[in-house]
């Protein structure tokens, strides 16, 4: 039992390397940072960061190998990271809900979003 849980943790964290991996070669913070700015300017009490390449690149590389060192503690069945395991996965669904429903806004040409022209 607990194996599978290890190997579905570790598996959750390669899909998170992948994606960052993915962001990085697309250049994601060209169109993050102007977003970020403009929701800021917007509403100025919700913290949005920016983030150079070098931090946020350095930032995720640090949370990935986190993530993936955790997987001790998975594997070895402790039951107090049950609650971690249901944040982390909450929030890669949700990033990927965000992604899709951001593909179909700009799909129809949403036009409050900032996004580069190719």
């Amino acid at each position: 039992m607990y194996r599978r849980v290890g190997w579905a943790w570790l598996a959750l964290c390669s899909a998170l390397a992948l994606h960052v991996w993915d962001e990085a070669a697309h250049d994601f913070l060209a169109v993050y940072n102007p977003n970020a700015a403009a929701i800021q300017a917007a509403l100025p009490w919700l913290p949005v960061p920016q983030f150079t390449y070098p931090e946020w690149r350095n930032g995720l590389i640090v949370a990935v190998l986190v993530l993936a060192a955790l997987s001790v503690l998975l594997f070895g069945g402790k039951r107090a990271m049950r609650v971690p395991a249901m944040i982390f996965a909450g929030i890669m669904t949700a990033n990927g809900c965000v992604h899709i429903l951001g593909r179909a806004g700009w799909e129809r040409g949403c036009r409050e979003c900032i996004r580069p022209r190719c």
